[in-house]
């Protein structure tokens, strides 16, 4: 919500989709009715969006919030540009414990909404204790302590800036 005030836009939201506004039952269950939306910006038109590409550099992202870190706005509008980090984190004894556990443990113990997260959950909780044991700190991520910065390519894609 904090990144709508940042806009100079004046956005108008008339819906919010959060607590038991966006709530379903389904198998005994509550579940999200929506997980995501999207906007069509040229008709204001709004509706349920699955998005398959996360954005840039999603496993610092992701191990910054697993590992403890806040979550944070990257996005800057105002340049169209995605500026991560620098960020921090150190090693956590027993990281390496959750890669051998089985889907179900991981969804009871690092969820906290096991019965209703999308299918991709579990793998991307693998994917990111895999990224934390590879770069047990994030020392080396962020060459001489700048952010890391990307903007969209022509083709759809992420290409990697320098800081502006």
């Amino acid at each position: 919500m904090s990144a709508f005030q940042k806009q100079k836009e004046e956005i108008h939201l008339e819906t919010c989709c959060i607590t038991d506004m966006n709530d379903v039952m389904k198998d005994g269950i509550h579940r999200p009715l929506v997980y995501g939306i999207g906007v069509n910006v040229k008709s204001g038109l709004v509706f349920p969006a699955s998005i398959s590409c996360r954005g840039p550099a999603e496993e610092i992202r992701s191990a910054r919030t697993f590992s403890g870190g806040e979550m944070v706005e990257v996005y800057d509008s105002t340049r169209e540009v995605v500026k991560i980090g620098p960020c921090r984190w150190t090693p956590k004894d027993g990281t390496a414990f959750w890669l051998k556990q089985d889907d179900e443990t991981i969804l009871q113990y690092l969820s906290t909404s096991p019965y209703a997260e999308p299918p991709h959950f579990v793998q991307h909780i693998k994917s990111c204790i895999r990224f934390l044991l590879e770069h047990p700190t994030a020392e080396n991520l962020f060459p001489d302590g700048e952010p890391l910065c990307f903007k969209r390519a022509a083709d759809g894609g992420w290409r990697r800036v320098t800081q502006q």
